[in-house]
């Protein structure tokens, strides 16, 4: 880009356009060295979605340990993950110390992030996890990548990843609800006496604020819902369509969406770029599968009716055409058009042709007459 073809972009216009967000753009200098010159490439763009999107995994995780804390840990994994989280506090620092090297550190948190990811979390208790988001906290906001956030507040996460707080109540009840009558489904114990149990432990509040109704009518509904099922004594299919339709629909709609987990409750997450991007590529592939199918079947059709049609003609009149002088006595040609006997070989295809009408033309009749 150069100023005099004026063909180049400032931070306040990209930012304005609404091309980047201020994280994003922050994430993209930061992954180069400030003494390096850089070129905003597609794959650039890729490398900065991507770790803006494993911290903002990692925080969702941590962040639902202040929900559902991990109770049963048994602390096996706490000194590896704290060796690890020693060892990348030490890169950070080493490479913040030699001339601002970013790269380095934000290389160190990544590595931290995955070998929390790959430790077993029944082993490790919550405390740890909370020191390590924690200490990522506090550097992604010395690097400003959490507008003016406070980095020694203690806090964990950064803006965007926790849902309303008014919606809260309504949203953590009916996903608490949900996830027992899932469990309850798949066990094959689901009742009316249960469907009563799950539904008591929340009485929705009579009065709530005004940005919270939607939140409140999703709960109720559900709820109502729930019972309706429980009275028409409904399959176990029927309660998991419902389960999957407010998390697909309802909640979805509401910006809010849950991630089921195998054995462990549903992570109540806020719908973002990823999410509506994985989403846009799943119904796109489902609605190419749909159209390959509406294809397959109209072409079926078109030849079940061309078969159809083609069953109507008698064997013994299909070859009575100008290209033919003589046949015997099934129709079959002898001659061709001039007078000339036609080939054994040629004579044996067109039996075959004809016994293949004849098949057609017998099932046919014997269709016809059923009829």
């Amino acid at each position: 880009m150069s100023k005099s073809l004026k063909n180049f972009t400032t931070i306040r216009e990209a930012l304005a356009r609404g091309d980047w967000n201020a994280r994003s753009l922050r994430i993209i200098f930061l992954l180069g060295g400030w003494h390096d010159g850089i070129e905003i490439t597609d794959d650039m763009r890729k490398a900065g979605a991507s770790w803006e999107s494993y911290v903002t995994n990692f925080f969702y995780k941590v962040r639902d340990l202040e929900v559902h804390p991990n109770i049963a840990s048994t602390g096996a994994e706490d000194e590896k993950i704290q060796k690890a989280f020693e060892a990348a506090k030490e890169k950070v620092h080493a490479g913040l110390a030699d001339s601002f090297d970013t790269p380095t550190a934000m290389r160190a948190i990544s590595a931290l992030i995955t070998e929390y990811n790959s430790t077993d979390k029944t082993g490790l208790s919550d405390t740890v996890s909370f020191d390590v988001a924690r200490y990522i906290t506090r550097i992604i906001r010395i690097f400003g990548l959490d507008g003016s956030a406070d980095p020694y507040d203690g806090g964990i996460g950064w803006s965007g990843i926790d849902i309303p707080a008014h919606a809260k109540e309504f949203v953590y009840a009916v996903s608490k609800s949900r996830d027992e009558v899932r469990q309850h489904a798949k066990s094959g114990d689901l009742s009316g006496a249960v469907i009563e149990d799950i539904l008591a432990q929340h009485k929705p509040a009579q009065s709530h604020e005004p940005e919270a109704v939607g939140y409140a009518v999703v709960l109720t509904t559900f709820q109502e819902k729930l019972r309706n099922l429980a009275d028409a004594q409904a399959p176990a299919k029927e309660f998991l369509a419902l389960c999957d339709q407010l998390r697909d629909t309802h909640l979805w709609d509401l910006g809010i969406y849950l991630e089921d987990r195998d054995s462990l409750p549903a992570m109540v997450r806020p719908v973002d770029a990823e999410l509506r991007d994985a989403r846009d590529q799943k119904e796109a592939i489902a609605k190419q599968k749909a159209e390959a199918k509406a294809a397959r079947q109209r072409e079926e059709a078109e030849k079940a009716a061309k078969l159809a049609e083609q069953a109507k003609i008698d064997p013994k009149t299909m070859f009575r055409t100008e290209e033919w002088s003589a046949w015997d006595e099934d129709g079959v040609p002898t001659k061709d058009k001039d007078g000339a006997d036609i080939a054994k070989g040629r004579v044996k295809k067109l039996r075959k042709e004809w016994e293949k009408q004849k098949k057609l033309f017998d099932e046919y009749i014997k269709g016809a007459g059923a009829a």
